[in-house]
């Protein structure tokens, strides 16, 4: 047999074996794909939170200080020069926060007050003529009255009198624009004493202190940025009082009705099914505004809430760390009586 015939019947006998195989192939992936693995039930690895009462209203609660965030703004835009706090650091009210450049409004001031001192000499000048003008007018007065004593009309002429007259009225009017001239001196004095003091308070607005007293918690401005005066978009830092800490829960539109206020509440923190912190009451906020907290997927974000805020002690959290912004499980005891 030739070689050539011979790998001819290799050829057919392979074309026949691959139909085969497959084939085999195919039913393997079909049986694969329509058998289904077993399905086994897994337990969460944290509980889902529970509530105590037996008419419930759940929201969901953001931590904040109990004097609500100060959103901390600049009154004046300017490159910030440094930077006074770090988050965490307690302040008191007053306390320089941070500095803007000055260099511009140190300058102004340094305009200001040399012209403040020259207004002042000027109004000293203006005030030392006053004297003068009083003197001559006097010494002009006396002349005329001295006139008017003499008995014998052909001693003094009457030219001379009608003069001395005159000198009179001259000395008056000099007096007068003396004093003119005094008050306006005085005046421009004080215009320059206003206007250092305008840049004085400038250089101190440059200054950005604490409103109050209390943490730091966030800070969102360095040395070397550009902090822009009124509000931003996102503050450049936020204060608020460490004493106390308070949680605003959001209470559907729908579940406004079964609300009453003082209602018992308890909150728990995710993660933490087993610690159940009580909240104290403090007020429900009268207007109605849009979702800002969502807690899954089937919530309707154009849907309105109701703010209640209840206040709680952070040692009632344990060993727990409290962080503001924080989401907390609220369940409120709900007026199972009243129905919208």
């Amino acid at each position: 047999m030739t070689d050539e015939t011979w790998q001819r019947r290799l050829r057919r006998r392979s074309g026949t074996a691959v139909l085969p195989l497959m084939a085999t192939g195919l039913f393997v992936f079909a049986m694969v794909s329509i058998v289904e693995p077993e399905r086994t039930r897994a337990a969460p690895p944290v509980p889902p939170p529970a509530t105590g009462y037996g008419s419930t209203i759940a929201g969901i609660g953001i931590v904040e200080p109990e004097s609500e965030p100060v959103a901390i703004a600049s009154e004046l835009a300017g490159v910030v020069r440094s930077v006074e706090v770090v988050p965490g650091q307690v302040v008191k009210a007053g306390t320089v926060l941070f500095r803007l450049d000055d260099r511009a409004l140190s300058a102004a001031l340094d305009n200001a007050s040399a012209e403040a001192r020259s207004a002042l000499a000027e109004q000293r000048v203006a005030e030392a003529a006053l004297p003068v003008a009083r003197a001559g007018l006097a010494d002009a007065e006396a002349r005329l009255a001295l006139y008017g004593a003499v008995d014998d009309a052909r001693a003094v002429s009457g030219d001379e009198v009608e003069r001395q007259r005159f000198a009179v009225e001259r000395a008056r009017a000099a007096l007068a624009q003396a004093s003119a001239q005094a008050e306006a001196a005085q005046a421009r004095a004080e215009h320059a004493d206003a206007r250092v003091r305008s840049v004085r308070t400038d250089l101190d607005r440059l200054q950005v202190r604490s409103p109050i007293d209390g943490r730091v918690w966030r800070r969102n401005v360095r040395a070397g940025e550009f902090a822009p005066a009124g509000i931003a978009a996102e503050p450049l830092m936020v204060l608020g009082s460490d004493r106390a800490l308070q949680v605003r829960v959001e209470i559907d539109e729908e579940d406004a009705g079964r609300l009453r206020s003082g209602a018992r509440a308890e909150g728990l923190f995710r993660g933490e099914p087993g610690l159940r912190i009580p909240l104290v009451f403090t007020r429900i906020e009268p207007q109605l505004r849009a979702r800002r907290a969502l807690s899954g997927a089937a919530q309707r974000v154009d849907s309105r809430v109701v703010e209640v805020l209840y206040r709680f002690e952070p040692a009632g959290a344990g060993d727990t760390p409290l962080l503001i912004g924080q989401r907390m499980d609220v369940f409120i005891e709900a007026d199972s009586g009243r129905r919208r």
